[in-house]
């Protein structure tokens, strides 16, 4: 592969665990994310890891891993402001909307195997950061069977004030879904949402398996 090609951009760790969640056999949904434009190129690394042309890993074969437009959505924040925003979901190339609101979007990303989401920097940027307004991030409650979603960024921190991500959970009538504020957001770390420390990530090729493995025991725990 030339020097240009995505996958030297991307962490080998990254393709180690979904190399080794295969060979555990454990299912799982791939949601990629982004703020930025990279999402093009992140689709073209995994589909050409995805049918052995990573030179880290020419023996592995996983169709379901192949991420192509069909499956790319654009994100972005409508009707309401901050913790009552309502999070639309987009045809990747076209204006047409896919999904509105969290219960349609889990419906469309929870059916897949791999997507990529760009989500509504605009938005995030322009409400000075505040938790309630970046990615968001999905609890469902206790008991249900549902997905664990575990959230993966290295811009995330412990501030109430900044975050990246948007934890977002059920209120108390279990109708309605609802950003958490800063605070909650934070007491979520290491349970829906992992900081990556990019140094760790690069050195140990199962840095994500044991952070996927400490997640599922903390929320175990918990319930």
């Amino acid at each position: 592969m030339p020097p240009s090609h995505p996958f030297y951009r991307m962490i080998p760790s990254f393709f180690s665990t979904l190399v080794k969640l295969q060979e555990l056999d454990k299912d799982y949904t791939l949601v990629l994310r982004t703020f930025g434009s990279d999402l093009d190129d992140i689709a073209q690394a995994l589909k050409d890891f995805a049918v052995g042309k990573h030179p880290l890993f020419p023996t592995f074969r996983e169709p379901k891993l192949l991420l192509e437009e069909c499956n790319m959505f654009r994100g972005r924040y409508s009707q309401g402001h901050n913790t009552d925003a309502v999070y639309d979901l987009f045809d990747w190339k076209s204006h047409r909307k896919v999904a509105s609101g969290d219960e349609e979007l889990l419906h469309v990303i929870e059916k897949l195997s791999v997507c990529g989401i760009r989500d509504d920097y605009e938005y995030w940027y322009k409400n000075d950061h505040a938790p309630m307004c970046g990615k968001p991030v999905w609890i469902h409650p206790k008991g249900t069977g549902s997905f664990h979603h575990l959230f993966f960024d290295d811009n995330i921190h412990n501030d109430a004030n900044d975050s990246i991500v948007a934890v977002r959970s059920r209120d108390k009538d279990g109708e309605h879904w609802n950003a958490l504020s800063g605070e909650e957001t934070i007491a979520e770390q290491g349970k829906y949402v992992v900081r990556v420390p990019t140094v760790a990530a690069v050195l140990q090729d199962d840095w994500f398996l044991q952070q996927i493995a400490l997640a599922e025991d903390r929320v175990n725990a918990s319930s």
